[in-house]
C-alpha cells in the first residue's frame, strides 16, 4: 500500500521567555472520535482482514525489482515520485519544481537524503507508524494488540472500519472496502492533525493489487496532495547499484589549504549570531540545531530577489506559511555554500540594539563541518570533518539525526528519555506534555519552580506561528551522559501544545549548554560537551 506524508516541521523553534499580564497559551484540538456513522456489523475481524489478504494477492515473481513512477502536485507545485525495489531494498526520489528528496534502505541501513544533497542515517526515532502496520499485520493471529473491528458504514464509502492503536503507535482507522476486501481509505489522530488518505484506481500487476491513485489532506487544503502511478515495471533482476546509499555532496565549502575558520559570530545573551553575505549584503541568522533546515524571513527573502515555490501551511507554536527557494550563493565569513535551498517562513528576532535576525542557520550548515561553539570565549569555529580531537575531560553524547535535529538521551528525576533535543535555538530547558504525562513524579516541583513563579506567575515562550505557556520546576536530577546536575530548573507546557510532537521528550538549550564548549560533529553522530570554567566553579553538577 503507498501512503504520503506532508513536509512537516520538526520541532517549534522556542526563542524568549517573558512575563505576560495575561495568559498567551494555544491549546490544541484535534478530533480523535471515530469515524462518524459506524453501525453494528455481522463480521469479524478475522473475516475482514483475511478477505484483504486474498485481494490483495501475492506477487507472482517476490524477487523482481519493482520500478514505479507517479505524477504528484501538492502545495502549488508539481513533480514525479521515482521508486526503485529490490530483494528487500528500495530507493524512492521525489521532485517539486526544482527540489528533489530521496530515502531509501539498502539492506542494513535506513537513510535519507534532503533538498541540499545532505545525507543522513535514520536510527528509528519515529516508530509509531510502523507499529500501526506490525499490529494490523499480525492481527490475524494477535488481534488483542490494539486492533479492533468497530463495526461498518455506508459513507464515505460501503467499508467496515478497523481501529488501529497499539500501545506504541498511533490511533488510526482503516477503512476496508466492503465488495473488494481491498483498503480504500485511512484516517490517523497527529498531535498537530487528522491525516486522511483516500485510495481508488485499483489494479493488479505481476500478482498484487494497489491503488493507483491517492489523495492526501491534513485538514488544510493547501497542504492536499494528489498521487497518481503513470508506470510500473517488473525486471528479474538489476543492478545493486540502484537501490545504494548516495553519498553527501559538499556543501560547505573550506578555502583551498584550510582545515579551521573562525566563523562571523556573536554570542548575546545565549543567542548566537552569525553573519551570511548573500547578494554582496550581510544578513544576520540565529545558528540554530533545533532547525531541520535554513530558514529565511519573509522579508528578507524578498530583499534578497529570492524566487518562491510553492506554499505550505505548517504548525510549530502556531500555525504559519512557508514556501521554499534557492539561494544562488551565501557565503560565511571564509565558507562558501551554493546552490542553497531554504525554507521560507515568518521569523525575525533582535536579541541586541542594532541586531535583527532574518533566520535561522539550521543542519545543512552545522553538517558541513565539525562546528565548535565555545561559549566562554564567544566565539563559534567550523573544522573540516574529523579534525576535532577530544580532550580527556570532554563527555561524549550519542546523536539521533532522523530529523536533522540531534536527538539524545537524558536523565529527568529517576525518568528516561531517549528523544530529548540538543537546541542552541532555545534559552532554558523545556519538558514536553508527552514526558510530564508518563513521568508525573519525576517532574514534580521540588520547590525552585514554585519561587520563580511567585516572582513571575505567568511565562510563555515565543516560536514560529505564536506563544506557549510555561511552567517552572525544580526536579532533583538533570543529567545527559556523564554530565549530572541536580536541583535543576526546567519548563514544561502545561496545555497541550505541538512542541510536543510524537516522539520528542523536551529540548535542551543555552541554559545547560553555556557551561561547555559544544562540538557537533554530525558525520559521527555525535556532540562533545568540553567542560568550560563555568562548569568547574558549578555548585550543582555532583
Amino acid at each position: 500500500m503507498l501512503t504520503r506524508a506532508a513536509r512537516v516541521v520538526a520541532v517549534a523553534i522556542i526563542v524568549v521567555i517573558c512575563a505576560l499580564p495575561q495568559t498567551q497559551a494555544r491549546a490544541k484540538g484535534v478530533d480523535q472520535n471515530p469515524p462518524p456513522g459506524i453501525v453494528p456489523t455481522t463480521a469479524t475481524l478475522q473475516q475482514v482482514l483475511a478477505a484483504n489478504d486474498k485481494a490483495e494477492g501475492k506477487a507472482v515473481d517476490p524477487n523482481a525489482a519493482v520500478i514505479e513512477d507517479d505524477a504528484i502536485s501538492t502545495n502549488g507545485l508539481t513533480g514525479t515520485y521515482h521508486s526503485v525495489s529490490y530483494r528487500g531494498a528500495y530507493v524512492s526520489t521525489t521532485t517539486l519544481g526544482p527540489f528533489t528528496t530521496s530515502e531509501g534502505y539498502d539492506g542494513q541501513t535506513t537513510w535519507s537524503e534532503d533538498e541540499n544533497g545532505q545525507v543522513v542515517q535514520v536510527q528509528g526515532v519515529h516508530q509509531r507508524g510502523a507499529a500501526d502496520e506490525r499490529a494490523l499485520v499480525d492481527a490475524l493471529t494477535h488481534p488483542d494488540n490494539g486492533v479492533k473491528l468497530l463495526g461498518e458504514v455506508t459513507t464515505p464509502v460501503a467499508a467496515y472500519v478497523v481501529e488501529v492503536n497499539p500501545p506504541d503507535g498511533r490511533k488510526e482507522w482503516v477503512f476496508f472496502d466492503k465488495t473488494t476486501g481491498l483498503i480504500d481509505r485511512t484516517e490517523q489522530v497527529f498531535p498537530d492533525s487528522r491525516v486522511i488518505n483516500t485510495y481508488t484506481d485499483f489494479k493488479t500487476r505481476n500478482g498484487r493489487t494497489e491503488a493507483w491513485t491517492g489523495h492526501y489532506s491534513d485538514g488544510d487544503a493547501t497542504n492536499d496532495e494528489d498521487w497518481h502511478i503513470t508506470g510500473l515495471q517488473f525486471k528479474p533482476q538489476i543492478d545493486q547499484s540502484m537501490v545504494a546509499e548516495p553519498s553527501s555532496r559538499t556543501f560547505v565549502e573550506f578555502p583551498a589549504g584550510e582545515t579551521s575558520v573562525k566563523l562571523p559570530a556573536r554570542i548575546l545573551d545565549g543567542r548566537i549570531t552569525v553573519t551570511l553575505t548573500i547578494g554582496g549584503k550581510g544578513y544576520d541568522f540565529l545558528l540554530d540545531s533545533g532547525s531541520s533546515d535554513i530558514n529565511v524571513d519573509w522579508a528578507a527573502a524578498q530583499k534578497m530577489g529570492l524566487t518562491q515555490y510553492g506554499k505550505a501551511v505548517e504548525d510549530a507554536a502556531g500555525k504559519f506559511n512557508s514556501s521554499e527557494s534557492v539561494i544562488p550563493e551565501a557565503d560565511v565569513g571564509d565558507l562558501k555554500m551554493h546552490n542553497v535551498a531554504v525554507t521560507i517562513l515568518p521569523y525575525t528576532e533582535q536579541p541586541a540594539e542594532g541586531t535583527e535576525l532574518v533566520g535561522l542557520l539550521g543542519y545543512d550548515f552545522i553538517a558541513g563541518s565539525e562546528l565548535s561553539v565555545d561559549y566562554d570565549n564567544k566565539t563559534v569555529t567550523a573544522l573540516t570533518p574529523r579534525q576535532y580531537v577530544p580532550t580527556p575531560q570532554a563527555f561524549v553524547i550519542p546523536a539521533a539525526l532522523d530529523d536533522r535535529i540531534p536527538v539524545v538521551a537524558a536523565q529527568i528525576g529517576q525518568a528516561f528519555g531517549d528523544h530529548f533535543i540538543i537546541d542552541t535555538g532555545a534559552d532554558l530547558g523545556y519538558i514536553f506534555p508527552g514526558f510530564v504525562a508518563e513521568h508525573p513524579h519525576d517532574v514534580a516541583d521540588k520547590g525552585g519552580g514554585a519561587s520563580i513563579s511567585d516572582y513571575e506567575p505567568i511565562m510563555y515562550s515565543e516560536g514560529i506561528g505564536g506563544e506557549t505557556r510555561l511552567r517552572p520546576t525544580e526536579v532533583g536530577v538533570f543529567q545527559i551522559g556523564g554530565v549530572r546536575f541536580e536541583d535543576w530548573v526546567v519548563y514544561t507546557m502545561p496545555d497541550n501544545v505541538v512542541q510536543q510532537s510524537e516522539d520528542f521528550d523536551g529540548l535542551i538549550g543555552y541554559d545547560f549548554l553555556r557551561y561547555f564548549t559544544v562540538i557537533f560533529d554530525y558525520a559521527d553522530e555525535q556532540i562533545y560537551l568540553e567542560p568550560n570554567d563555568l562548569f568547574r566553579r558549578s555548585e550543582t553538577r555532583h
